[in-house]
C-alpha cells in the first residue's frame, strides 16, 4: 500500500494559521466528523456551536485538520483525504484516536 502521508513541501509550507491554537485532544475527529456532516461548516454561523469552540479555535481546528492531512485544498475548497478518511470514517481504523496499543510498536 503506497503511503497516506504526503511529503513535506516547503513551498507550501506556513506558520501563524492556527490563531495560536496548539492541536487538542478530540480536534482532528470533533471537525472531520462535521465537516463529512456539513462540507462548509469552517464558514459557517453555526461552527461554534457544532464544535463547541469559539471562532478563532474553528479556525485552528480547519489549520490543523489542513496539517495533518486529514483535508486538503482543492479547486472546489476544502475536500478529505485519504488519510482522514481511513482515520476517521465510520468504519475507520481508529475513528476517535484513543486506541493506543494499536499503534505500539513491540
Amino acid at each position: 500500500m503506497d503511503s497516506l502521508i504526503k511529503p513535506y513541501n516547503d513551498r507550501r509550507a506556513s506558520f501563524g494559521r492556527h490563531e495560536t491554537f496548539s492541536l487538542r485532544y478530540a480536534w482532528l475527529t470533533k471537525g472531520f466528523q462535521a465537516f463529512m456532516k456539513k462540507k462548509t461548516i469552517f464558514s459557517s454561523d453555526e461552527a461554534t456551536i457544532e464544535l463547541g469552540v469559539g471562532k478563532n479555535m474553528v479556525n485552528a481546528i480547519k489549520y490543523w485538520l489542513r496539517a495533518a492531512s486529514m483535508l486538503e485544498e482543492n479547486s472546489e475548497g476544502l475536500d478529505k483525504t485519504e488519510l482522514g478518511t481511513a482515520l476517521f470514517s465510520e468504519k475507520g481504523w481508529d475513528q476517535y484516536l484513543e486506541d493506543g496499543a494499536r499503534w505500539r510498536h513491540t
